[in-house]
């Protein structure tokens, strides 16, 4: 059920084929490139569930805060369950479409029973002729129906920032409620500025490590000079992405060779 499109971390038209495992919006998708990365640059550390030592790649969706980071085996676990459905304990990997709340999932065998049942049409949102599986949520009376890669991207409406008519995917990071919802196009405008190293323009994902406030933000290239040192296992300079396992208080980093040896 994957879509082509800008992937946020790389900023390049890729096929959005992975959830961010790094972000609370469950809409948020990057490219299969970016999130092997992630699971590559995960911090080593103890698992708020399960209390053993993983990367800790996914932040724990019962917590309200978005602070506690679980391993991918915990993870896995919550999206298992009872598909509302058939009634098995199954992966519950997608919404079901006849829940108005959008709370109940159902697993993949039922997805594709719901796919293949639906009304083939032209998407009320994308104008493609696809399955119209879901009700175009922007809909007061409730009749149009939309794909679901529409239904997917969030709603859509007219966005706070450009005025046009867009799947509202993201939260606008200015607003102090974080309530207002904004488009992609708008929401990379948001986190770009400029960097606090070089000064350049440039999408600011990430946060200066030197800054004792963690406050400043850096772009990408800068933020991989800042890892940048000699590593404690071969000693030679390189990109620092890895804590230690070796190190009892887990603050010095190793290289990814280092790294992939001590596994």
């Amino acid at each position: 059920m994957a879509c082509t499109g800008i992937c946020p971390e790389c900023l390049k038209q890729k096929l959005l084929s992975h959830k961010d495992p790094t972000v609370l919006n469950k809409g948020r998708r990057i490219c299969k490139a970016c999130y092997q990365r992630l699971h590559r640059v995960a911090k080593l550390g103890s698992c708020s569930r399960c209390n053993r030592t993983r990367p800790l790649i996914y932040i724990d969706p019962t917590d309200s805060e978005g602070q506690k980071r679980i391993c991918e085996g915990c993870w896995a676990e919550d999206k298992t369950g009872n598909c509302s459905g058939c009634s098995k304990n199954r992966p519950l990997i997608y919404n079901d479409p006849a829940d108005p709340k959008g709370e109940k999932r159902i697993c993949k065998t039922c997805w594709a029973a719901v796919c293949r049942k639906a009304n083939k049409g032209n998407c009320s949102c994308c104008n493609k002729p696809r399955p119209l599986v879901y009700i175009d949520p922007t809909d007061p009376k409730r009749v149009r129906r939309i794909c679901a890669c529409c239904w997917r991207k969030g709603k859509t409406g007219d966005c706070p920032r450009c005025n046009k008519t867009r799947p509202l995917t993201y939260i606008d990071p200015k607003d102090p409620n974080k309530a207002a919802r904004i488009c992609e196009v708008c929401w990379r405008e948001a986190k770009s500025g400029n960097c606090a190293r070089c000064n350049e323009k440039k999408p600011l994902n990430f946060v200066d490590p030197t800054d004792p406030e963690k406050v400043k933000r850096i772009c990408r290239g800068c933020w991989m000079e800042a890892n940048r040192g000699r590593c404690p296992g071969c000693k030679l300079v390189k990109h620092l992405l890895y804590i230690n396992p070796a190190d009892p208080e887990k603050v010095s980093r190793v290289c990814r060779k280092c790294h992939c040896q001590r596994k």
